[in-house]
Formats: C-alpha cells, sequence, structure tokens
C-alpha cells in the first residue's frame, strides 16, 4: 500500500469514527420532558391545561381528547389543540352529560425535533354531578 492509500484510508477511518461519535452524542442530548394534562368542567365544557414544568414548548399545540370512561372501550366525546399556553376546551353534547359519568383528558407523545420530546399524559377521572 502505498503512503497516499494508506493516508486516505486513515482519513476516511477518521471521518467515520467522528460521525459515529457524533451520532452518539445526538442521541446522549435527546431528551423526554414531562407532560401533565388538568381536566376542569364547566357545563357543557370541560377544559383544562396541558402543563410541562421543565419545558413550555410542550404545552402549546398539542392535541387533547376527551374520553368518557365506560364498560370496554372508551368513548371518545370531543378534541381540541392546546392555545400558546396550554389551554384546552371541549363541549360535551348534552345526551352525555347523565350524572355519574367520568370523563378524563389525554394528550398523546410527541417528538417536537431539536431533540425535544413531550410524554403523555391522563388527567385524572371527574364524574359529572349534574347541573
Amino acid at each position: 500500500m502505498n503512503r497516499n492509500a494508506r493516508v486516505l484510508a486513515a482519513l476516511t477511518a477518521g471521518v467515520l469514527v467522528l460521525a459515529a461519535a457524533m451520532t452518539l452524542s445526538a442521541t446522549a442530548t435527546a431528551t423526554d420532558f414531562g407532560s401533565r394534562v388538568t381536566i376542569g368542567r364547566a357545563i357543557p365544557l370541560y377544559h383544562g391545561k396541558v402543563h410541562s414544568p421543565r419545558q413550555s414548548f410542550c404545552e402549546p399545540d398539542r392535541r387533547v381528547v376527551l374520553f368518557q370512561k365506560i364498560p370496554g372501550d372508551d368513548a371518545r366525546i370531543g378534541k381540541d389543540t392546546t392555545n400558546a399556553k396550554g389551554k384546552w376546551k371541549v363541549e360535551v353534547p348534552e345526551q352525555a352529560l347523565i350524572p355519574g359519568r367520568k370523563f378524563y383528558a389525554f394528550v398523546r407523545a410527541e417528538h417536537l425535533g431539536n431533540q425535544i420530546s413531550c410524554k403523555k399524559a391522563t388527567s385524572k377521572k371527574v364524574t359529572f354531578q349534574g347541573g
């Protein structure tokens, strides 16, 4: 192997090592941020907020789905996208507002790019009391 071939081989190996190191570095800095979704009621609107205490990018533009807890698969009542402050609201159809029925909100995990991932969250269940 002549000198030019050895230099080229060494440079190629160096580039491959550097590329592998950069890939590992990028993977190591990817961060999952916790999310929390709250639910409240102001009949017929259920509303709440998506919170992320360490990453405000995880609050706006998140899709929140409101479910009614029933035997078997829970019923999807409606959905909304959070505003710039993480707030959401869903109007519940009148026929679903029966005392004793339970509702909860869910926000799915989302990858925002730039090494930011927001975790999924489910609110506590609230029981419709009547009104």
